[in-house]
């Protein structure tokens, strides 16, 4: 995210919480089973948290810390105070996961999550993931969640049918195709196929898997890192 793009997602802030339908709560509902064993007891990231559906979610689900970050301070402002959650302002780059690891978690995070923030051009996308990846605990995950980059199969996925969250979500990503034309901000939406390259690429020693969605607009990447053995 760069600077230019902040205003975006500041306007967004006004009324972002009201558009998170159902179909953002099943993606939380996906991402918490296939995570929730690590979450309970350690330090989790919510990157890109907006005005933290998610992170009361994650604090809810037993996390000892959850660290919520984001550029627009208007999103954090929304963000429930809770004694587990500390809300940070910063953009996410390579270096940003190994910063909050430093100042909040010395024993190494256990989850870092990216639920429709990873939208970085691709070497800095694969710089975050790194970054991710490196300031992982021993059986730690980074999960990924992120739009599909197949407009076909986003709009129809198997079987071949149109799915009601088509129009809404195709409106969302023209508009935000629009903001990349205009400068405003990085938009990229790799295809399940990419993202799990991109996820080899960062993490060659992670144990990487697609959890399948019932949603065919977005994938859903889990990277394990493997526990500490004896």
């Amino acid at each position: 995210m760069t600077a230019t793009g902040l205003w975006a997602w500041d306007v967004s802030a006004r009324f972002y919480a009201w558009t998170y339908g159902p179909l953002a709560h099943r993606l939380d509902d996906a991402v918490l089973a296939a995570t929730g064993a690590v979450i309970r007891g350690g330090v989790v990231v919510d990157c890109g948290c907006g005005p933290g559906i998610v992170t009361a979610k994650l604090a809810a689900a037993g996390a000892r810390r959850v660290i919520a970050i984001d550029v627009s301070q208007r999103m954090l402002d929304q963000v429930a105070p809770r004694a587990n959650v500390v809300t940070v302002r910063d953009v996410v780059g390579p270096g940003t996961l190994r910063r909050l690891r430093a100042a909040y978690a010395p024993e190494g995070l256990a989850l870092v999550l990216f639920k429709r923030s990873l939208y970085h051009p691709r070497e800095e996308a694969l710089g975050v993931l790194r970054d991710a990846w490196a300031n992982l605990a021993p059986g730690g995950v980074v999960a990924v969640v992120h739009p599909e980059g197949d407009v076909v199969r986003y709009a129809f996925g198997e079987p071949a049918r149109l799915r009601s969250y088509t129009p809404y979500h195709l409106f969302n990503r023209t508009v935000s195709r629009a903001g990349v034309r205009l400068g405003a901000e990085h938009y990229t939406t790799p295809r399940r196929a990419a993202l799990l390259d991109l996820a080899r690429e960062a993490a060659p020693d992670a144990v990487i898997e697609a959890v399948p969605l019932g949603e065919a607009c977005f994938n859903l990447v889990v990277m394990r890192r493997p526990a500490a053995t004896c």
